[in-house]
């Protein structure tokens, strides 16, 4: 069986019990950061179903998913749909004045906020929240900003493992 408190004490990290809203960036963070297009120019980006299935059980658990992204792009609004993600702000320039808006709200503090990242316009709301993280393979200053780096890159679960870490923290089931 598993057990969350052996797995926060051995890999000693930071405090998501009191996570109430889980927000994501797109690209490199959702997908592995590379966009096709189509000889008619359609747009395709490549995402994780793992990362889909940890943002079911956050939602299913009553925990708040949000996405906000620079990205416009009609993949992202379909995939936000086909996870009942409610929270979708695209084509954003200031994320961390989308952040407050999203948490204003929700009426809660940005402090009960985790946020997954990976480059450089993701700094100002990872070190915001109450626990900012980045992917594995997120620039090198988004490393040094974030509390948490998975031990995946973007695309390949990475948002998986904020979800089952912020489930665990709070004892919640993930079979459920």
């Amino acid at each position: 069986m598993f057990n969350p408190q052996f797995w926060f004490k051995k890999k000693n990290l930071p405090d998501f019990s009191k996570v109430k809203l889980f927000a994501t960036d797109v690209d490199g963070v959702l997908t592995d950061g590379k966009i096709i297009f189509s000889d008619d120019g359609v747009q395709y980006k490549n995402f994780n179903v793992k990362d889909g299935l940890g943002i079911k059980l956050l939602l299913d658990h009553n925990i708040h998913v949000a996405i906000l992204t620079a990205s416009k792009s009609q993949a992202i609004i379909q995939r936000a749909n086909n996870l009942a993600i409610k929270i979708v702000l695209t084509g954003l320039t200031d994320k961390l004045a989308a952040l407050h808006e999203v948490c204003n709200n929700l009426q809660i503090s940005t402090t009960e906020v985790a946020y997954i990242g990976d480059d450089v316009n993701d700094i100002a709301v990872i070190k915001e929240v109450g626990v900012g993280c980045c992917v594995l393979d997120a620039h090198p200053q988004v490393k040094i900003a974030a509390s948490h780096i998975t031990t995946n890159p973007g695309g390949a679960g990475a948002v998986r493992e904020i979800c089952d870490l912020i489930l665990a923290s709070k004892n919640m089931d993930i079979n459920s």
